[in-house]
């Protein structure tokens, strides 16, 4: 299921809408699993978590300080994979080093944690994020709200996922009781990665509420993992809070690894509703304006290329409200202007 987390997790309507699957054939994920074999282990700390945006891909950087007998040295790391809802910020890690790069220890850190190694792909980087949690990849919704809202400071009560054809997605509703007693949400929020496992019942968190209507609230993340990494010490044997985001992925990740797994390339066993949910995904973010019809395109292509469909049971995916040819600025390739059909092959 590996290249089903890969591709299918990453498919967000409202913030995270694909996670390309050229990430696959990146020259510096090879170059990484071999740094993480032939590395030499030591032990370091995630100083700094930065999130940002680059072609409609959410990209996840941290930065790693490790004690060394000549002093303190910082490496720059990317991951991709299930393995971000672990990863946060003050937190103890083992990493394999070599010259001025290094890499997770991914194997070694999911022993840790007590989940299965899911092959998280991850990239060695020339620049090492800043200290503290720098989030750019934030919807521009959420960004207004924090600056035009009312702050607060609320307990979580309850979390609910969205799931879109079946299949959980990034989104989730958060249940919220504000400090002077009364009951708020903050609806379909795309909770980052970094803090996934101090969102769950009970946590404390900073918000803002809408002057307005006090249902409404958002959870400022940033401050509130900075706010856990001052105030907690972080351990990396720490199990995730029950109910939290971290603990509720790990146990379907759990769930869906015990089904039989779905093959790549040219034998791969065809999925139907995983397509579906995928087209449904992409299409969803390019009628809310989360993704560019350049962005769109590619992904289908890269979608067929890795095996997952065929172009003919990718073509026929249903669209919900509107064909992807109706859709201001999308067109197929290989379309001609005006044409009503589907075209029968694409570049």
């Amino acid at each position: 299921m590996g290249l089903f987390d890969r591709l299918t997790r990453g498919v967000n309507a409202a913030a995270e809408p694909v996670q390309r699957a050229t990430v696959l054939v990146d020259p510096r994920l090879s170059a990484a699993d071999r740094r993480a074999q032939a590395g030499a282990a030591a032990n370091g700390r995630i100083v700094g978590v930065a999130r940002a945006l680059d072609d409609d891909v959410t990209h996840h950087r941290y930065a790693v300080e490790v004690t060394t007998p000549s002093g303190a040295e910082r490496y720059g790391i990317e991951v991709l994979g299930h393995s971000r809802s672990h990863l946060r910020l003050g937190l103890p890690v083992i990493v394999r080093v070599e010259g001025s790069k290094a890499v997770f220890d991914l194997e070694a850190l999911g022993a840790a944690w007590g989940i299965a190694e899911d092959a998280s792909g991850q990239r060695s980087l020339r620049k090492v994020p800043p200290d503290g949690v720098e989030d750019k990849a934030l919807d521009w919704r959420v960004q207004r709200r924090l600056r035009r809202w009312a702050p607060a400071r609320a307990t979580i009560t309850a979390l609910s996922r969205r799931a879109v054809l079946g299949m959980g997605t990034e989104n989730w509703d958060v249940e919220l009781r504000l400090d002077d007693g009364t009951t708020s949400a903050s609806a379909g929020d795309a909770v980052p990665a970094y803090a996934h496992h101090l969102a769950a019942p009970g946590a404390e968190v900073p918000v803002v509420v809408d002057p307005a209507d006090r249902s409404k609230a958002a959870i400022d993340w940033p401050a509130a993992a900075t706010e856990a990494a001052e105030r907690d010490a972080v351990s990396l044997a720490d199990e995730p809070p029950p109910g939290s985001i971290a603990a509720l992925l790990d146990a379907d990740r759990a769930g869906t690894a015990s089904t039989p797994a779905m093959g790549v390339g040219a034998d791969a066993t065809r999925n139907r509703e995983i397509t579906d949910t995928a087209v449904a995904g992409w299409v969803a973010a390019v009628q809310a304006g989360h993704m560019k019809p350049k962005a769109f395109h590619a992904a289908v292509r890269d979608w067929e290329a890795a095996g997952m469909c065929t172009p003919e049971e990718a073509a026929a995916a249903p669209l919900p409200g509107a064909r992807v040819a109706d859709l201001p600025g999308v067109r197929w390739p290989g379309r001609s202007p005006g044409a009503t059909g589907r075209p029968a092959s694409r570049p």
